[in-house]
Formats: structure tokens, sequence, C-alpha cells
């Protein structure tokens, strides 16, 4: 299609237009590109393997099981006063979390840290406010309380927006600047799709100095992973800054909280953690668990728990697992060759299947390449743009050279369908020798569709030639689009009469797709009919004469070809089985029905449509007579009424039974077939009754087409 020369241009075209229009496409595009980033990291997080998780790090949960102490028996209630202080009811006295942090703390425990705000006095239980302050100034450097960062105005997903920090209760923890670690703030800033993927372990904060009002500090405000890292001595894992740090999450599963209440509860204690040795040594972190308390948080491995963030956090840190995103240029880097392997490729194989696949096989090896990066070496790879330069300088590339050869193809197609039907111009661009074998001359089973419309001559008549052909061509435009809708092919129109083909050019001449022609043709019979209400409705709205359609269908052998003159010729089929349906269609009239089909056809599908019988005939120029049908509608539709005993009555004319033959025509009309077709049988009748005939074959002959 190009020379070598003209592909290298169309090569460094398309990666300059590519190049040049990608900062406006990451300008615009930037946040769902973002998005579809955090998407593919977060899969990928997802299904690396988890971080195990460390054995130091406890969490014991105010889950709905502490709530309702449902593993405390009255007892258990009497004998301490913590559950009896949890019995009482949410929220809880602030002497619960002494008590906890007391029982801990001598159990060994390293560092407890709660996750819960106490900005203020207990109205309820004020004596929990002094029993709290005391258990931590009992045990220096081994409570943290957390903080809360609330914003101002102005906000986004580094938590950079103006702020106010809300502190735990002066009576409890004393308020002294510089911050100690014995406060951690809480907060986890979720991205724009509200996903938790970064944490902070420090915030800047400026505090003014307390002798000199006009001289300000900056201080570092540790988050509560970084503070409980700090007390429990571990301050070489706490990163030193305060940038935003992307920690990689272990299972969702990992540190699933314990009930609270069950240390409170003596079996309990001794049983599940034996004596209190499951704490010690241990970084313990209490906080809300229950359903009502809304306090989780959707993170790449799924949702978890607001505590079990903190204890991710801070077993990531330990681990030394944070992961590593590679600086903004590599992205950009990576998207410049993205773009130029796939317009090389797309350039110089011209190969669109094998292109296509690579194109894919290519996507596949770069997730699979950042996920190994992620797995071994904790690197996060900004793909999502380079992929999408990859697939759509690829794309680009494949398109053009589609486009260009369907526009040559749609050429040879509008010029083609000038002579012939879609069903045939689609062969001769798929299979141009079969159609040059089928051109020479084929026999072939077909299935063929005459339709002429009724009274056409006196409506015309009455119309202007304008309003004729208007009317007759948008009768047309609906038939034609019903027709090639079902497979069918437009052989040629007869004045106000169409023929349509099925089976004439395909290549599958099986038993099978013989009958799967006869199908679409009594399906596009019943279609028709409905199109053309729709037409009448629609002509009569306008004040226009409604039309009537006859239609006779037939399967047989004929001969396919492209017959004519040197200077002019037509693809068509021609046969006995062409005029044999033509015959039919004419027999519409007889029997006053729209639609007559031959036994062949009618045994073809007699098991998808209700087929009524409408007489033995022997067409015009035929000695060998028919048994013909009508197709009343799909069988699916239900039974129709009078149809059983109509044929009964139709088995008794042929025998020549006249006078019980009328009875049941009679009956059938009674029982709701009262319609054309059974008049006219029960006027045969009542003449051959009062006139018997010599003989009898059952036969109707026709004396016109």
């Amino acid at each position: 299609m190009f020379s070598s020369r003209e592909r290298s241009l169309l090569l460094l075209a398309g990666l300059a237009a590519l190049l040049m229009t990608l900062p406006v496409l990451l300008t615009s595009w930037g946040r769902p590109l973002r998005h579809l980033e955090w998407r593919l990291q977060d899969f990928i997080h997802a299904r690396a393997a988890p971080l195990p998780a460390r054995e130091e790090i406890v969490v014991l949960g105010i889950d709905d099981a502490s709530l309702e102490l449902r593993s405390a028996f009255d007892e258990d209630v009497n004998a301490s006063r913590p559950l009896q202080l949890i019995k009482q009811g949410w929220p809880w006295s602030r002497e619960v979390y002494a008590e906890a942090v007391r029982k801990l703390v001598e159990a060994g425990a390293s560092v407890v840290m709660i996750d819960l705000m106490f900005t203020g006095p207990s109205n309820d239980h004020p004596e929990g406010d002094e029993a709290l302050r005391k258990v931590i100034a009992d045990h220096p450097g081994k409570v943290v309380l957390g903080a809360n960062f609330t914003t101002i105005e102005g906000s986004n997903t580094s938590g950079l927006g103006a702020s106010m920090l809300q502190k735990p209760w002066s009576g409890i923890v004393a308020d002294t600047t510089p911050i100690t670690n014995n406060i951690g703030f809480i907060n986890y800033w979720p991205d724009d799709d509200q996903v938790v993927r970064w944490t902070r372990y420090h915030r800047s904060m400026q505090y003014e100095d307390a002798n000199r009002p006009d001289l300000t500090h900056l201080d570092q405000m540790p988050s509560a992973a970084a503070a409980t890292l700090a007390l429990a001595g571990k301050t070489d894992a706490i990163p030193a800054n305060d940038h935003l740090h992307w920690p990689r999450f272990s299972s969702p599963d990992a540190y699933r909280p314990l009930s609270l209440h069950e240390i409170f509860v003596p079996e309990m204690w001794t049983s599940n953690f034996h004596n209190g040795a499951t704490f010690k040594d241990k970084i313990v972190f209490i906080g809300p668990a229950a359903a009502h308390m809304h306090d989780s948080h959707v993170t790449p491995v799924g949702e978890i728990l607001g505590v079990q963030v903190h204890a991710q956090a801070t077993g990531a840190a330990l681990s030394r697992q944070l992961l590593h995103l590679l600086p903004w240029w590599t992205s950009v880097l990576l998207v410049f060759i993205a773009s130029a392997l796939a317009w090389t490729m797309v350039a110089f194989w011209r190969k669109p299947i094998e292109t296509l696949l690579a194109l894919i096989g290519g996507t596949l090896a770069a997730i699979v390449g950042c996920w190994w990066l992620f797995d071994q070496w904790n690197v996060v790879v900004d793909a999502v743009a380079p992929l999408a330069a990859f697939n759509l300088a690829g794309l680009l590339g494949l398109a053009y050279d589609f486009r260009l050869e369907r526009k040559q193809r749609q050429q040879l197609r509008g010029y083609l369908q000038r002579y012939f039907s879609p069903d045939v111009v689609d062969l001769m661009l798929r299979d141009p020798e079969h159609f040059r074998t089928l051109q020479r001359g084929a026999n072939r089973v077909i299935t063929v569709l005459f339709s002429d419309l009724r009274g056409f001559t006196s409506m015309s008549e009455t119309l202007t030639p304008e309003e004729l052909v208007k009317q007759l061509n948008h009768y047309f435009n609906r038939m034609v689009q019903i027709i090639h809708g079902h497979s069918g092919g437009i052989d040629k129109f007869i004045g106000d009469a169409i023929m349509a083909v099925w089976g004439w050019v395909g290549s599958d001449t099986s038993e099978a797709s013989i009958r799967q022609t006869a199908i679409h043709a009594v399906t596009t019979t019943l279609k028709m009919r409905d199109g053309l209400r729709d037409l009448n409705a629609e002509w009569q709205a306008e004040g226009k004469p409604a039309l009537k359609i006859g239609i006779g269908i037939h399967q047989g052998p004929a001969i396919v070809g492209d017959l004519g003159s040197e200077t002019q010729s037509g693809f068509t089929v021609i046969g006995d089985s062409v005029n044999t349906a033509s015959r039919l269609e004419g027999t519409t009239k007889e029997y006053a029905v729209d639609n007559i089909i031959s036994d062949t056809v009618c045994g073809q599908v007699r098991d998808r449509f209700v087929c009524r019988s409408a007489d033995l005939v022997r067409v015009k120029g035929k000695t060998i007579p028919v048994p013909v049908f009508t197709v009343l509608h799909e069988i699916e539709h239900g039974p129709t009424p009078g149809l059983d005993t109509y044929e009964q009555a139709m088995s008794l004319y042929r025998a020549g039974s006249f006078t019980q033959a009328l009875e049941g025509f009679r009956s059938a009309a009674s029982e709701g077939l009262d319609d054309e077709l059974t008049t006219v049988f029960i006027k045969r009748c009542e003449a051959l009754a009062a006139t018997p005939p010599d003989t009898w074959d059952g036969v109707f002959t026709m004396t016109k087409k």
C-alpha cells in the first residue's frame, strides 16, 4: 500500500503528532489518567505478595462484642470495675482506657496507642479523666493519644490545606510546645477516589515562642504510627521528612482486632492472652471496631478499620517496606519510547492482526513487569500514560491503514451496489473466486419469495405521479430493509412486485442451511405484514389509501448465474421453482390471504410457525397439484382457536365428504376462525353438496396467475 519512504514519513508524522498532542491530552485528561493509574497500582498491590504482619503489633478493638460484653458472665462483670463501666453504655468512662493501659503496660507492652479523641473533659464520668491522666503520668513514654487535623479552608489529597490541630484535653496530657511523642495525629488523607494509599509520618507545624510572640518555630508533628515507633525506640524506622509515603500494605486480614473487653475477663486473660504474655514487648493499638462506628477506610488491598491502617503504617515502617515512586520524567521518557515502538511496529510490520496481538501482548507484558518491580523491589511505575501512548500510537497507525483500505472498499461497494444486492456484493468482496464460479452458472436449492401489491392499478388512478412514486418508494424502502434484515437478497423489482431470494450465493449447501433459508423467508413474510400495517397507519393518517399485499414462497432447485447480453446483464436465478413461487403469489387472491407457501416450505418451518392448510391446487401452467398453506404466526404466540376443527374439515373436504366438511368449517368459524378463507370453503362445500361432482380428487385448478 505504501512505499518504504512513504511509511517512514507516516511513522514520523504520526509520532510527531502524538508527541505534540500529548501535553494537551495529559492536561485535559490528567485526572482520568491518574484514576486509571491508581486502579492499576491498586490491582498490582492487592495481588502482589502481601507484606507479612509484624508479630510485635497487636490490635485491640472496641467491637460489638466489647460493647455488648458477649464473652463476660455476670460474675465477671461484678468482679471487674472496667466491665461494670463498660456495661453502663457508650461512651465509656475514660477509666476503662486507663485500666486497659495499666493492665497492658504491667503485662510488658512496649507502647499503647489509643486511636480515640479526648478533646475535652468528660461530662458523665469526670473521675475517668483523672484516672487516664494518672496512668499516663505513672507510665511515661508508654502511651500515645490521638490528635486530629481539621480543615479550615481548602483541602487536597496531600492534607496540606489550611487546618487546625485538635489535641487531647490538657487535663489528660499537658499541652506543650514543641509537641511531645505522647500524641500523634490520626488523620489519613484519601485520594480523589476516596482510597487511602498514602501516609505522612510527620507534618510540619509552626508555633509561637511563649517568650517571644514575634517569633515562630517549625515543629514536626508525628503521626500515630511515628509517635508509637518513637516511644518504642524504633526511631530509625521512621522516615525523617514530612513527605507523603506509600506503605506496602499487608493482607486485609492482618492485624485483625481482638476484643478489648476480654482483657478484663480473668478466664480469657489467662487462656487467650496467656496472663498477658501476648502483649509483652508489643506495640498495642486500641481503636473503634464496631460496625456502627463507621471507622473504616478503603485501601489498595481492601476496606479495613482505621486502627488497622495505623497498624499497617507502623508495620510497613518497621519492615522498611515503603514503596518507591519513580521520578516524573521517567513516565515522559516511557511515553516517548512506547510511542516510537508502536509506530515503528505498525509502519514496518504491516500485519494488522499480528500487530494488534502484539499491542495486547506488549500491554500485558508491561503490566507483568510493573508487577515484578513492585513485588521484588517495592517500585511503583506510573504505567498508564506510557501504555496509553503505546496503544494509542499503535491503534492510530492501524486505524489509518484500515481507514484507507475501508475507503477503497466502500468506493468499490458503492459501485457494485448499483448493480447487485448487498448480499451479492458481500460475497464478491469476501470471496470473489466463489462469486465468479456462480456467475458462470450453478445449481442451487433456493427459497424464493414473490410479493405483489393488491389494487395498485386502481389506486394509481387516484394519485398524481409524484404521490404514487413517493408512496411506492416508501413501501419499497421498508420492505427491502426487512428482506435484507433477514439475510435475503433482492433479485429484481417487477413493477410493484418484489422478487427476493435466499440461498443463492452462500457456500453452505447443507440441509440445515437450506432449512434456515425457508425460516428466513417465512419470518420475512410476517415482518412484511407488520411493516405494511405500520405504513398503512401512517398513510391513512395522511389521507392516503392503504395497500394490501400478497406473498408466495417456494423452495426448490434453480440455476444461478449472470444472465443477459454483452451490454447489459444481471446476476439472477431461473427455473421452475421461481415460476412456482410466482404462481403461489397469485393464489393469495383466490383464498383471500396475504401469504401462500408450498408444502416444501411448510415441511421446513412447521415446527416454528403455525401453518394452515389453504388447498390442494394445480397452478396455471402446471399439471401436478401442490398442497399449499398460509402462515398465521409463530408457534410461541399460542394456538389458534378453531384451527384443529378447520383442518379436520379440510380432510373431509378433500375426501369428498362435503356435508360433513361444511359442518366442520362452520364449527371452525364459530370457534373463532371466521375469516375469508373459511368462508371460501363454506361456499365451496355448499355448492358441492348441492351438486356433487362425478369425480373428485380434491384438487382446485387455477385458471389465472
